[in-house]
């Protein structure tokens, strides 16, 4: 396949399948991987990231250190299993990212705040991953007028984006060589805008309430995905948000009846359809459904590869054994 015309990687895990949130996690590393296979000649030179505790790989670390904080996740049993443990992923070892990295023969994707005097310039030329933890799509301005505040960090999408401008000429030097690094990047845009939903249904805003963030969260990732492909970029993908429906603590949270999870990890068929009946299953549908056919007419891309649910699994699996 040639990597001279974009390609649009726009992963879902289905809510109303049975695949628990865990195993959709992993749907998505397969998709990734999956994509890798297609350019095993090694065009991938570099992966860049933005988005939030699911790829960020110290980021949110340094800034806290900045301001003298110490957050859960950088204590056992975060990081236990990591090689140099404490290393500010949500996660007691590896991430998604560091998976991808491994497959495509890349190393593990530095953040890219640092401390004072440490230059990775010429490690960013093989990665650089701007994601936060807590990180949102929208930015301050735009939450705390609707009386919401994240207690976590202002390292939004925009602010990403604006970081990974500022630090390309020291990337990459002038616009055409930076052109060309974006262009043989794989370009992970997100998970975001989940923490856009998280923070005002947890504080106990409704679900209609946060029904309106939707379109202002989607603008958002549409308008970022716009400038990079603007800058050069290929290859991006752009997994879906989780289907809350199934999260324990949304579900107690918005008092949701006992009859609608039960006390174990997984769910069965029947269980996972009566949570996508109740308003956060809707919501994860209603945010799906418009994400994907919003952003399928907003960009002009010359190659769609919409993943999604069983039939992705079975087409995975199939790839998988050729």
């Amino acid at each position: 396949m040639s990597t001279n015309r974009p390609i649009f990687y726009l992963c879902f895990p289905m809510a109303s399948s049975s695949i628990s949130i865990t195993s959709g996690v992993f749907l998505v590393i397969f998709v990734w991987l999956w994509s890798s296979c297609l350019y095993a000649n090694g065009c991938y030179t570099s992966i860049i990231s933005f988005g939030d505790s699911l790829a960020d790989t110290g980021n949110l670390k340094q800034l806290a250190s900045i301001s003298n904080r110490v957050l859960p996740l950088f204590l056992p049993p975060y990081g236990e299993n990591f090689l140099n443990q404490s290393t500010g992923r949500c996660s007691n070892g590896r991430l998604i990212i560091d998976f991808l990295a491994e497959r495509l023969g890349l190393p593990l994707v530095p953040p890219f705040l640092q401390d004072k005097g440490n230059n990775n310039m010429v490690t960013f030329k093989q990665g650089v991953n701007y994601a936060v933890a807590g990180a949102t799509a929208l930015d301050r301005s735009v939450l705390e007028p609707r009386g919401i505040v994240n207690p976590m960090t202002n390292a939004s999408l925009g602010v990403q984006l604006a970081w990974f401008k500022q630090s390309l000429p020291s990337i990459c030097g002038n616009e055409s060589n930076c052109r060309d690094f974006i262009g043989r990047s794989l370009i992970l845009v997100g998970e975001i805008g989940g923490n856009d939903y998280n923070y005002p249904i947890l504080w106990g805003k409704s679900v209609e309430e946060v029904e309106s963030f939707v379109p202002l969260v989607i603008d958002i990732i549409i308008s970022a995905i716009d400038e990079l492909i603007e800058m050069g970029a290929k290859t991006l993908v752009v997994p879906g948000n989780f289907p809350v429906g199934c999260s324990a603590s949304y579900l107690t949270v918005c008092g949701s009846e006992k009859e609608e999870y039960d006390h174990v990890v997984g769910k069965s068929e029947l269980q996972t359809r009566q949570i996508n009946d109740t308003d956060l299953g809707q919501f994860s549908g209603f945010f799906s459904l418009n994400f994907k056919s919003t952003i399928t007419r907003g960009i002009e891309i010359t190659e769609w590869k919409i993943l999604e649910g069983k039939k992705l699994k079975k087409q995975l699996l199939l790839q998988m054994h050729k």
